[in-house]
This record gives structure tokens, C-alpha cells and sequence, in this order.
């Protein structure tokens, strides 16, 4: 109990000299009647300037990451496309199972046909 007291107590110091912390009195560049001074402006520019090529340099960035996720799902693409044409290969020409079957209106036939029979044999039943 006594532990949990002193880290209350430790923690309310610490939060309350965030708190009373006075912002200091001098302005700055980026404050108006220090910012048209010339070395004010020069230092602006050159933070302006600093802050652009970041953001150029940021996007190129990005840019680079979706070309190079582009790549890798056109290989992951065309390594499916191959896993399939292997199995398509597989399997006998005329089987219903193949994906680039040319015989998809006989497949179409025999499930129709399959259905029919099942369900004669539901009504007969």
C-alpha cells in the first residue's frame, strides 16, 4: 500500500512539473515580428525547402513500395496461373474438372442430366 502511495505521489510531481512549465518569453522565426527578419526568412526558406525534399523524398518512397508490390503480385499472379495450368495439364482434355475445359458444354449437359435423374429419383421416391 505504502509502495502504491509514493508511485501516486511520484507520479503526481512528475505530471505537475509538465504542467507549471512556462513556455518561453522569446518568439521565434516562426513568429510575426521575428519572422521577416532576413535571417528569420533565410532560416524559413531553408526549413521550407528541407520540408519539401522530405515530402519529394517521401513519395518516391511510396511510389517505389507500389511498384515493387505491383511486381510481386503480377509474379504471384502468374505463379497461380502456372500452379493451374499444371493441374489443368493433369488431368485427361475432355475432364470437367479442368479450368480451360473446351468441352464446357458436355460438362454443362451431363450436370443437367445428373440433376434430372436426381430428381426423378426424389419424385419417385
Amino acid at each position: 500500500m505504502r509502495t502504491v502511495l509514493r508511485l501516486v505521489t511520484i507520479l503526481f510531481f512528475v505530471s505537475s512539473i509538465n504542467i507549471i512549465n512556462i513556455p518561453s518569453a522569446n518568439a521565434g522565426c516562426q513568429d510575426y515580428p521575428e519572422s521577416i527578419t532576413p535571417a528569420c526568412v533565410a532560416e524559413n526558406l531553408a526549413i521550407a525547402q528541407v520540408m519539401k525534399e522530405a515530402y519529394e523524398a517521401a513519395q518516391i518512397a511510396k511510389r517505389l513500395q507500389e511498384e515493387q508490390t505491383a511486381r510481386d503480385n503480377a509474379a504471384k499472379d502468374a505463379a497461380d496461373r502456372a500452379a493451374t495450368i499444371a493441374a489443368d495439364n493433369a488431368l485427361a482434355p475432355d475432364d470437367c474438372a479442368r479450368t480451360t475445359n473446351r468441352y464446357l458444354q458436355r460438362c454443362t449437359d451431363i450436370e443437367t442430366a445428373r440433376a434430372v435423374a436426381e430428381n426423378l429419383a426424389k419424385d419417385a421416391a
